[in-house]
């Protein structure tokens, strides 16, 4: 664009120029037609006459040399406006290429899944040896980009007023304590206060915490202060709201993903629940709890070949279920999860999470070879 203004200035300047060359030929016939009317009274008849044949050739040789610069003038003129069109002729064209060649790689990206799909890599209905079909999940566990939920909980990670998720005795995160301050980063020392759960003399979760069950919801007082230098102990922050100085709530958020009880395994004990991962369900809350109105939540379920990637069971309104305010007693921990981009989950699935593999029981991080 710059050589281009370039340009435009320098035949700006040859058409002043030129235009300027006309004036001052005009003043130089001015001044030889004067000359002549001077001299004309000394001359004779054929002297006179041979100065008007010269005056008419000149004059003739002067017409047309007007009539070539106003012809170079409209050409200038014209070589500007092709000039100043054709770099936005350029570029509308450039814009336009760039469009059609996104648009064919989208749909050659489209066509290359297809071909994946059609070929039975990762379609569950492919009729292939399922036992290879499993293989290639693995090996594509293997490169997949696994998230490094560790660096969430890193020295600097820990501020004062934080409130954190602590792995109790069974290895899931289900204590919770707030941070009291930071009283080293190197070495790590912490100085915290433990929560403790409100029961408010609640016969039903009385019995709950006597069978050895650990309630992670609910209204958590501020109890007894401790120190802590094992940054192994911690899993992640937890999203709390202060309903008065010492005391907090903690309840399912929209989007947080969840540890939960099954109902028909609630006769045995915490012990035995934590060794049959057939008691557990990992949902995710399609909404954040309320005390009028509850919780809604979404079955999830693990991608086949996959450790921690999980999806939705199912859609649609028969896969929602809302759970009322008596029945928080349910949710065992919170997952640290994080939502896979629709890039990374492409030849996987729709909705698909990443789960923190340390808040998930052992038997769940088996690889699952079921079709």
């Amino acid at each position: 664009m710059e050589t281009l203004m370039a340009r435009v200035r320098e035949k700006r300047m040859r058409r002043a120029a030129l235009k300027g060359d006309g004036l001052q030929d005009g003043g130089r016939r001015g001044d030889s037609s004067s000359k002549r009317c001077g001299k004309g009274s000394r001359q004779d008849d054929s002297e006179i006459m041979a100065d008007n044949e010269k005056t008419v050739r000149l004059n003739l040789m002067e017409k047309e040399s007007e009539e070539r610069k106003e012809t170079s003038l409209s050409l200038i003129e014209d070589e500007d406006e092709v000039e100043m069109e054709s770099p936005i002729a350029r570029v509308r064209e450039k814009r336009i290429r760039r469009k059609v060649l996104k648009a064919d790689g989208l749909e050659d990206g489209e066509r290359r899944r297809n071909s994946r799909i059609k070929k039975g890599t990762l379609s569950k209905s492919s009729k292939k040896d399922k036992g290879s079909r499993l293989d290639d999940l693995e090996k594509a566990e293997e490169s997949f980009d696994l998230y490094n939920f560790d660096k969430d909980r890193v020295e600097r990670s820990f501020k004062k007023g934080h409130i954190w998720a602590v792995y109790d005795d069974d290895g899931m995160p289900r204590d919770y304590a707030l941070i009291d301050d930071v009283i080293s980063a190197h070495p790590f020392e912490v100085r915290l206060n433990w929560l403790e759960f409100q029961n408010n003399s609640d016969e039903a979760l009385l019995h709950w915490g006597k069978k050895g069950f650990h309630i992670s919801c609910g209204k958590f007082k501020v109890s007894r202060q401790a120190l802590l230098k094992s940054l192994k102990k911690f899993s992640h922050v937890v999203d709390s709201e202060r309903a008065a100085r010492e005391l907090y709530r903690i309840y399912p958020l929209k989007g947080s993903i969840w540890a939960l009880y099954k109902e028909n395994a609630l006769g045995a004990g915490s012990s035995s629940l934590m060794e049959d991962n057939q008691c557990y369900d990992i949902v995710i809350s399609l909404s954040s709890y309320t005390d009028l109105h509850g919780v809604s939540i979404g079955y999830l379920e693990r991608v086949d070949g996959f450790r921690t990637i999980f999806k939705r069971r199912e859609v649609g309104a028969h896969a929602v279920k809302l759970l009322g305010k008596d029945e928080l007693r349910l949710f065992s921990h919170q997952i640290p999860a994080r939502k896979l981009s629709d890039e990374e989950a492409s030849n996987i699935s729709k909705n698909c999470w990443e789960l923190d593999h340390a808040s998930l029981p052992r038997e769940l991080l088996a690889i699952n070879r079921r079709s």
